[in-house]
């Protein structure tokens, strides 16, 4: 995504990641075209979530306010390095992060992935974190079926198990996180995209 390695190399160099009957990896969204490109009989899903929502649980996850003008250093310095640099927008163009914070930069990263399934030029079943939270199981049903993926065992005991840990904010509103001049920030940014999804 940065340019400095072609995509034959990525994929040689991870083989086993991609022989994998399932990969997910919410950045390889941005290099979707390609990599649909490349395995022409891979299908894709595209799992989106509100952005205010999506954008909480990375800072959650990553143990930063949504309200801070800025996270000071020694904040910053736990920040794993990964996460730094998608924070100082390593994944836009530079016009794209000009005098943004870090909140903004992750709602313009927002916009970056819903138009890659805006784009179209390739197809993604879309869903709905939201809708997934509402029926698990019948998402997971219709998402495996759309993308040829037989069922083989009941998972129903499986549906509330929590893979990652809860954040520490998750019952908090969006605007109680951020405050109501960034909530609205988030707003402005994504705003277009998100009526697209009914958010």
């Amino acid at each position: 995504m940065a340019g400095r390695r072609r995509l034959e190399s990525l994929l040689r160099h991870n083989r086993a990641g991609f022989a994998a009957t399932v990969i997910k990896h919410p950045n390889l969204t941005l290099l979707h075209a390609e990599l649909a490109a490349r395995f022409p009989a891979s299908r894709h899903i595209f799992v989106v979530r509100s952005p205010a929502q999506n954008i909480r649980s990375i800072l959650d996850r990553l143990q930063l306010a949504g309200d801070l003008p800025a996270p000071p250093q020694r904040i910053w310095d736990q920040v794993p390095p990964p996460w730094r640099a998608i924070l100082r927008g390593q994944f836009l163009l530079p016009e794209q992060t000009v005098g943004l914070d870090y909140v903004e930069v992750l709602a313009e990263r927002w916009n970056r992935f819903a138009d890659c399934y805006l784009a179209g030029n390739t197809p993604m079943r879309l869903v709905r974190y939201e809708d997934f939270q509402a029926d698990k199981l019948g998402v997971i049903l219709a998402v495996t079926e759309a993308v040829g993926l037989p069922q083989v065992a009941d998972i129903s005991h499986l549906l509330s198990h929590q893979y990652q840990p809860r954040g520490a904010n998750r019952e908090r509103t969006p605007e109680a996180f951020f405050g109501k001049k960034r909530m609205a920030r988030i707003e402005a940014i994504c705003g277009r995209r998100m009526e697209v999804r009914g958010y």
